[in-house]
């Protein structure tokens, strides 16, 4: 009789300062209560898979929460978050990769020996495996906690990380070892070879530099994968950091079907909320604006707004609507949170606040459809250089003027094509 007990495998991916996100879907498989038996990594994903093979969740959320420079690397200052401090950062990588070969990252090795627990890692009963690449041979070195000699966990992980030239290699027994991101940086294969009779497996791809292997498994595939932009893989950066652990939190929320949205996370059936509330009108005004437009245009216009929140999410989901695409590209546009989950009622009440930010602001630089370059060509450049906010507002008064009857300034064809996105949010603010 086939076993009905799930076979969880969980696989992370590379992207040094980025892996605080894995952190966050952690903290989610945790309370969702999805447990796994096979851990895969690569670089940063090996350095957070021993933790979760271990169990170490609070170990590793203190890690991440309190993450900065000084823990990772000798001779980098902390980081402000500010772009003096970056500038700083910066001077302090080239001198460090000049002088040393390779940044000294003696702080994150010693964090690492303090936190792993070799023995309790083989006793977990979970199937552990990194991903590394043996520096001279340039060969891929995949293996499993099985068959690394006692003692020697430690140091294929940071092996694992070794992002040459920017860290120097790890050498272990003679041989020097470099990023496994050279090879596979989301080793979903590995996790399939683990020799377990896999039934899911979840991976969590930060988007760090190496490269991903095109593989298929057969068991479903559940790709965790923010939208928004997690930073600099190598500035680790404390606000950051925290900020991806809420956005992996939310995104894998949105992969288990307790969320709605994809770039925004709303309560699970709250985009049916949204269809009920705004769907007619949405439709409507998209009837008026959208419809007149070539075939061929209107097309680009949606593919490109649905790529924006589809191209690190995978491929269009079932149900995916546009009328939210719409909102959440409003909300993108107009610098909402998207650490948080929010009601219908909420994010429409964010919207308006940002927008009478907005136009104040607008206001304060006299800036108007009538102070715009009369050529279209012109009046969408202009636009572009306004800033995306601005922007937005100025396509708001020039769709609400085409649908008073008036003579906009840029027709919806050129919209669609110099300024999707604020096209698309405007028909979702036009009609609150």
């Amino acid at each position: 009789m086939p076993n009905s007990h799930p076979v969880r495998a969980v696989v992370l991916g590379g992207g040094g300062s980025k892996g605080a996100y894995q952190i966050g879907v952690w903290q989610a498989l945790r309370e969702l209560d999805l447990d796994y038996k096979v851990v895969t990594g690569t670089s940063v994903g090996a350095l957070n898979g021993a933790l979760m093979a271990q169990g170490e969740f609070d170990a590793a959320w203190d890690l991440w929460w309190n993450m900065d420079n000084p823990q990772v690397m000798e001779g980098i200052p902390p980081s402000e978050n500010k772009p003096d401090s970056r500038l700083a950062v910066y001077r302090a990588f080239v001198r460090e990769m000049v002088q040393k070969g390779g940044l000294d990252i003696s702080p994150l090795e010693e964090m690492i020996r303090s936190i792993l627990d070799e023995d309790k890692l083989r006793a977990s009963g979970v199937e552990y495996g990194i991903v590394t690449v043996d520096m001279e041979r340039l060969t891929p070195v995949k293996m499993f906690l099985r068959d690394m000699p006692p003692g020697s966990v430690a140091d294929y992980m940071i092996a694992s990380a070794s992002c040459f030239p920017a860290f120097k290699p790890r050498t272990i027994e003679k041989a020097r070892f470099i990023d496994g991101g050279y090879y596979d940086n989301l080793p979903v294969e590995m996790a399939t070879q683990a020799g377990l009779p896999l039934t899911e497996i979840w991976a969590v791809e930060v988007d760090g530099i190496g490269i991903r292997r095109r593989f298929k498994p057969d068991v479903p595939l559940r790709l965790v994968r923010s939208c928004w932009d997690l930073g600099n893989f190598l500035l680790f950066e404390r606000d950051q950091c925290r900020r991806n652990i809420r956005l992996g939190y939310w995104d894998a929320m949105k992969e288990a079907g307790r969320c709605d949205g994809r770039a925004y996370a709303f309560p699970a059936g709250e985009a049916d909320r949204f269809r009920l509330r705004y769907g007619e009108r949405f439709t409507s005004l998209c009837g008026k604006l959208l419809d007149p437009l070539e075939e061929k245009t209107r097309s680009l216009l949606e593919r490109t707004v649905r790529a924006r929140f589809r191209q690190k999410l995978g491929p269009r989901r079932q149900g995916e609507d546009l009328l939210l695409l719409a909102a959440e590209t409003a909300g993108e546009l107009l610098g909402l949170d998207p650490t948080c989950q929010y009601t219908m009622e909420s994010f429409n009440t964010a919207l308006g606040e940002k927008i009478q930010v907005e136009r104040d602001r607008r206001g304060d630089r006299d800036i108007t459809l009538d102070s715009l370059p009369k050529e279209e060509a012109g009046a969408a450049e202009t636009l572009k250089a306004l800033g995306k906010e601005l922007a937005l507002l100025t396509v708001m008064e020039n769709l609400a003027q085409l649908l008073q009857g008036g003579d906009p300034l840029l027709r919806p064809e050129l919209l669609a094509l110099a300024l999707p996105r604020e096209l698309m949010a405007s028909l979702y603010l036009l009609i609150l």
